[in-house]
C-alpha cells in the first residue's frame, strides 16, 4: 500500500522526520514497484515497454520517450490551469511530476539494462571493435 504524502513526510526509517526530497524519492520507489507489479504481471520489468515497442514497430527507448513527452504535455496543461486559478479534475500536478520522475528512472534503468546486455554480448562474442572504458 502506498503511503500518503503526510505519512511519508513525517516518518523516516527510524521514525524521525525526513526531508521532502527523501520522502519524494521513497514515494517514487514505492510507486514504481507497485506499478511494475501491476503492469508486468511477474514478467521482466520492461515487459510493458517491450510489448508496446513490438506493437508499434519502434524501440523501447522511443516508447519511454513518448511517455515522458505525454507527461510533459500534461504538466504544461496543469500549469496553464493553475495560471487561471483552475483545478484539474483527475491528475494533480504532484501526480504528474511523480510520473515524470518515474519514467525518467525507467529510462535510466533501461539504458543500464541495455548496456549490461551489450557488455554480455561483447564478452561472449568478441569482435574487432570491442568497447573499452579507456576509449
Amino acid at each position: 500500500m502506498l503511503r500518503t504524502d503526510r505519512a511519508v513526510r513525517n516518518q523516516g526509517s527510524g521514525g524521525s522526520e525526513v526531508s521532502h526530497i527523501q520522502a519524494s524519492v521513497e514515494l517514487l520507489a514505492e510507486t514504481l514497484q507497485s506499478k511494475n507489479h501491476d503492469y508486468t504481471a511477474g514478467r521482466d520489468e520492461f515487459y510493458n515497454f517491450r510489448k508496446a515497442a513490438e506493437f508499434t514497430g519502434t524501440s523501447v527507448d522511443v516508447i519511454i520517450l513518448a511517455e515522458i513527452a505525454k507527461k510533459m504535455t500534461r504538466l504544461e496543461s496543469l500549469f496553464r490551469l493553475q495560471e487561471f486559478g483552475q483545478l484539474p479534475n483527475n491528475e494533480s500536478l504532484k501526480d504528474t511530476l511523480l510520473d515524470l520522475a518515474g519514467y525518467s528512472v525507467i529510462g535510466h534503468a533501461h539504458l543500464v539494462d541495455t548496456a549490461l546486455e551489450e557488455v554480455i554480448i561483447s564478452t561472449t562474442h568478441p569482435t574487432k571493435t570491442d568497447w573499452s572504458p579507456a576509449g
